[in-house]
């Protein structure tokens, strides 16, 4: 689907057939500057090899360092969370990944957290498949990690987009898509765009391979 189809659907939602049947729903989206605090996990040995096999990392992560009552004061009413992979310094090929509550400010951080500000952008956003979070993590996992390894390996072959390597790409959660003790939970995967036609399939492929989130030095967080 090109760039200018999406242009024309707007925000209305699309769905995208994958190999074997599978169906995401894709929007375009542009999505405000916002605030983050959470925590900052370094990947266990031979974790990170890619998207497919790294995404909602969060999931089985030892949290004790910050109590439920510290989180419950920064993230107050608001339920919506993000899983990213990024580089906590441009020196080094470092990577780690951050998870947390979106917040209004940053009037309240824990000891042990950081903050992160993530810029406006424009974005494809995912729906990943339905799965059973409150009986099987593991089921929920794969479909976030299936949904990451598609959008790398299938759709930017054919959308027509390139990946905005200025951004971040993050896991979107929210209980309005179902919470831990939901049996068909769904998480949002964002992925920043510029929508630009490439032209030579040759070039695209190279520009695919190269768009992974592991593989470029977006905005540093900030701490």
């Amino acid at each position: 689907m090109s760039a200018r189809e999406y242009r024309k659907h707007g925000q209305k939602d699309v769905l995208e057939n994958q190999k074997g049947g599978t169906v995401m729903k894709v929007t375009m989206a542009t999505k405000s500057a916002f605030k983050a605090v959470g925590y900052s996990l370094k990947p266990r040995v031979g974790h990170v090899e890619g998207p497919e096999k790294s995404g909602a990392y969060w999931l089985n992560s030892d949290f004790s360092s910050v109590s439920r009552e510290e989180y419950a004061k920064i993230a107050g009413d608001q339920a919506d969370e993000i899983g990213m992979w990024y580089h906590p310094s441009e020196k080094d090929g470092e990577l780690t990944y951050f998870f947390g509550t979106v917040v209004d400010s940053f009037g309240y951080i824990p000891k042990g957290m950081i903050k992160v500000e993530i810029p406006e952008a424009d974005y494809a956003v995912f729906t990943t498949e339905a799965a059973d979070l409150k009986n099987n993590k593991t089921a929920f996992a794969r479909a976030i990690r299936n949904g990451w390894k598609y959008i790398f390996e299938e759709w930017f072959e054919n959308s027509g987009n390139a990946y905005d390597q200025t951004k971040f790409s993050f896991e979107y959660y929210t209980d309005r898509n179902g919470g831990m003790d939901s049996e068909s939970a769904v998480a949002e995967i964002y992925i920043p765009i510029k929508r630009t036609r490439i032209n030579s399939t040759l070039k695209r492929r190279n520009a695919v391979r190269s768009v992974s989130p592991f593989n470029v030095r977006p905005h540093r967080i900030f701490r």
